[in-house]
């Protein structure tokens, strides 16, 4: 189920407490960062729901952003297995485990794309039966 709540539904507080909560690494500093008090957070996480739908809708988005970030860089980490693979400076079980890596990522994003392609085939026959 997804949450409609965003962060403009919670109010400027409890907006500083989650940017505090994503960047500090407790609820300690991050209730210091903010000038929320600690209790006042966890009562939030505890028993707000807007806060909580918001809070989680932003971590999400943070995630989604460092999911980019990695995306972007990946050509670059491919191409340093691959110049491993065939640097013949690297010794064999060096080669052998960057060509293994190699074939495991690959076979990954094979079996991801026929389970993405299998759901959207069951998503379009469950809204064809409806």
């Amino acid at each position: 189920m997804a949450d409609d709540t965003t962060i403009d539904d919670t109010t400027n507080r409890q907006q500083a407490a989650i940017i505090a909560l994503l960047s500090a690494p407790t609820l300690r500093d991050a209730s210091k960062k903010s000038g929320i008090p600690e209790r006042t957070i966890y009562t939030w996480m505890k028993s707000d729901t807007a806060f909580q739908s918001a809070y989680r809708q932003a971590r999400r988005d943070s995630v989604q952003v460092a999911i980019g970030r990695l995306q972007r860089i990946s050509a670059d980490a491919v191409e340093t297995i691959k110049a491993i693979m065939k640097s013949e400076e690297s010794n064999a079980s060096v080669r052998l485990a960057a060509a293994k890596t190699i074939l495991d990522f690959a076979l990954r994003s094979t079996e991801i794309d026929d389970l993405e392609s299998r759901i959207s085939a069951l998503e379009s026959a469950h809204e064809t039966a409806l």
